[in-house]
């Protein structure tokens, strides 16, 4: 099987390479799969060298890099076509996948799903949807562009609203491309039910679609911080990349908020860094730092490996995030660690923390609404105890993979009466070519067109 993601996590540590690669290396390692994994690489990420735009990734066994340049973001088509694609169907005719699992298009461009349908016509091809990319144009988040205001449905008018210099009618065209290209997936998964339900509310066929849950393997569980006397617990903490979709800017005004309430022993840590933002939003946060009176830090990125280290001294983990999320890694993280999440009452999040059970939900972009659940958090001695003793269980690659394997063993089930009804020879026809030369001439031209299409697929 060949995984493929937009980017590598050594390059990108971010949640969807995080499971795509986990999944890889659960089938590469533990179940002794033939298992092979493709990520694109951007010029920043990998340098160019001459005839390398396929790059196999040194130390690492079946892992493979393809540099990507020229992305077209707004068609989300891939600009250098030939590059990009002869050498993508030069692995492709190499490893000859029996099942291909895309975690994304990004990077290769949406074409690449019908190239991949074309050069391995008889395998198994999903799609796992991460993000709202597909219908989004706003960094794919649904949230209205130069506002909080968050998207219920895209659609041309709709985004024409947020994007004016862009013409409703390319909105349309983006739209049906990619929707022409996603129809040569065998299926399409969501990792949480709120993203089945916005692909079908797009258009996707409802039984094109199935939720599969998220796992990866975690490191062994953090121990409680342990209390001074009369302490209480008043250190939250918050994981990931710093942007203005993760919120930091409301949970910094939070603090703000209970400091000016009195409320003088909160600390609150921001594992995290401002990769790709603009000097404004770099300037916002530290200077809400700052404001904050050595209450909050900035303590900059991570790698996996250091997350039990930095979240030893937290209590609670705050998840502020202003758009829908789909299914964010932070929360398996803070409930296997017993650290209980509080987080914006919206979308994926909502959907997997329950409100007063395991976790604790606020209003999303109210900075007074999160202050008022992290006070509340700190002032009720039990909650915390309480929390932690419901957290739900979390899936490791194993389970996920499992999973997944069910799905790939029943479409290519679906998928072989259809191919035997297309390879089944047509009945003979009345006539004097009937079953001579020019009918074996047929089948032997027949032969040579698959061949050419094996060696040569298409770019599309």
């Amino acid at each position: 099987m060949l995984v493929v993601a937009h980017n590598h996590p050594d390059f990108h540590p971010g949640g969807t390479e995080f499971v795509a690669h986990g999944l890889f290396r659960h089938w590469r390692d533990a179940a002794g799969r033939d298992a092979h994994f493709v990520a694109s690489a951007s010029p920043e990420q990998r340098l160019s060298n001459p005839g390398t735009v396929l790059q196999a990734l040194p130390g690492r066994r079946a892992e493979y890099l393809v540099r990507v340049g020229q992305y077209d973001w707004f068609h989300h088509l891939q600009r250098d076509k030939i590059a990009v694609y002869s050498e993508l169907g030069e692995l492709l005719r190499t490893i000859r996948p029996d099942v291909v699992h895309l975690h994304h298009f990004l990077g290769f461009g949406s074409e690449i799903l019908p190239f991949v349908r074309r050069c391995l016509p008889d395998a198994v091809v999903v799609l796992t949807v991460h993000d709202f990319y597909f219908a989004c144009h706003h960094d794919g988040i649904m949230v209205k562009f130069d506002s909080t205001r968050l998207c219920h449905r895209s659609g041309a008018d709709a985004c024409h609203g947020c994007f004016p210099q862009i013409p409703a009618g390319s909105f349309k065209l983006r739209e049906l491309n990619i929707k022409h290209h996603l129809a040569a997936l065998d299926h399409l998964v969501a990792p949480s039910t709120l993203m089945r339900d916005r692909l079908v509310d797009w258009g996707i066929a409802p039984d094109r679609v199935s939720v599969i849950r998220n796992g990866r393997d975690l490191d062994p569980r953090v121990p409680a911080r342990r209390l001074r006397n009369g302490e209480r617990r008043t250190r939250f903490a918050i994981l990931g990349n710093v942007s203005p979709a993760k919120g930091q800017k409301v949970a910094l005004q939070a603090v703000r908020l209970l400091l000016a309430d009195g409320f003088r022993d909160v600390e609150l840590a921001i594992h995290g860094a401002p990769h790709f933002q603009t000097d404004d939003f770099k300037a916002d946060i530290n200077g809400l730092i700052a404001s904050c009176d050595g209450h909050a830090r900035l303590l900059g990125g991570y790698d996996q490996s250091d997350l039990p280290d930095r979240l030893a001294g937290a209590d609670w983990t705050v998840m502020p995030s202003m758009w829908w999320e789909n299914a964010p890694l932070v929360l398996d993280e803070a409930f296997h660690h017993g650290r209980p999440p509080i987080c914006s009452a919206v979308g994926g999040m909502a959907e997997r923390v329950r409100d007063g059970v395991d976790g604790l939900h606020f209003t999303v972009g109210d900075p007074r609404a999160l202050a008022d659940r992290m006070r509340e958090a700190v002032e009720d001695a039990s909650l915390w105890e309480n929390l932690r003793g419901q957290a739900p269980d979390t899936r490791d690659a194993a389970a996920c993979a499992a999973e997944y394997e069910s799905l790939f063993d029943s479409l290519a089930s679906a998928r072989r009466p259809v191919m035997a009804m297309a390879s089944a020879p047509s009945a003979p026809s009345s006539g004097p070519s009937a079953g001579g030369a020019s009918s074996a001439s047929a089948r032997g031209s027949r032969r040579a067109g698959r061949t050419r299409r094996a060696s040569t697929p298409p770019v599309p």
